[in-house]
């Protein structure tokens, strides 16, 4: 893309817009005309470009030449784009463009351009050149403008993009690895989640808990407890009733015995 100088005013850059955009025309004219020509078997001659009598509304010739000037007109838009980038200048260049035209038509032919057909076709195409060129210039200044850093960082986040692109290819079955530690983390996580909303819903406090392996079996408690009791029971008797027999035996032994010796 052309860039502007600083500068306001610079005479040598207006006058090689206004050569490059004079001579894409004629470059992109003569295509087209070569193009058309040849399919209708007609030789192509400078009288098709600078003789105004050649656009005729008569003859199969001159309107073929017409619509190759309307295509023209479309193509040359971007070339405007291109080298003016400014709509607001867009009209004085296609102005200048079709003055300088008419300047060679005169030189070409001798005289100066009379024909009716010849003058709508150049009015016709000015309007669509103007038009279509203002319009994609006023495209082209609306679009952001990148600084040196933001286009380095744009071509590197692209660079980096193709370079991810070419490893996943290459790379298939650790996508599809990876894709599985994944799954097994989010079913663990999962997991861990439910038992710890178990651990948080259980209303008994963590000192009155007891582990199921301590905790004895209930009939083993049970008959514990009534051992226990048998314990105390056997031990109660054994201490606690005493044969009176015993009891009344000692005292009389030792009283019959100092009656003896006396």
């Amino acid at each position: 893309m052309a860039s502007f100088r600083a500068t306001g005013w610079d005479p040598l850059l207006i006058i090689a817009q206004i050569i490059a955009l004079q001579a894409v025309f004629y470059l992109l004219i003569s295509v087209l005309l070569l193009i058309a020509l040849t399919l209708t078997g007609s030789d192509f001659i400078l009288d098709a470009i600078f003789d105004d009598t050649a656009i005729r509304t008569d003859t199969a010739f001159g309107w073929t030449l017409a619509l190759v000037w309307l295509v023209n007109n479309l193509v040359t838009i971007p070339a405007v784009v291109l080298l003016i980038q400014r709509a607001r200048l867009v009209l004085d260049f296609v102005v200048t463009l079709h003055g300088i035209h008419i300047l060679l038509v005169w030189s070409h032919t001798g005289h100066f351009p009379t024909k009716l057909a010849w003058w709508v076709l150049q009015v016709v195409d000015a309007i669509v050149i103007t038009l279509g060129g203002e319009w994609a210039c006023m495209r082209y200044e609306m679009e952001p403008i990148l600084l040196g850093g933001a286009k380095k960082q744009q071509q590197q986040q692209q660079q980096q993009q193709q370079q991810q692109q070419g490893s996943s290819s290459d790379e298939g079955p650790l996508e599809l690895e990876d894709e599985d530690q994944q799954q097994q983390q989010e079913m663990d996580a999962e997991t861990w989640v439910h038992i710890k909303k178990r651990k948080t819903s259980d209303p008994v406090p963590k000192s009155n808990r007891k582990r199921d392996d301590d905790e004895p079996a209930p009939l083993t408690r049970v008959m514990g407890q009534a051992k226990n009791v048998l314990f105390q029971a056997t031990n109660k008797q054994k201490y606690e009733q005493i044969p009176m027999k015993d009891v009344h035996n000692e005292p009389s032994s030792s009283s019959s015995s100092p009656a003896t010796r006396h």
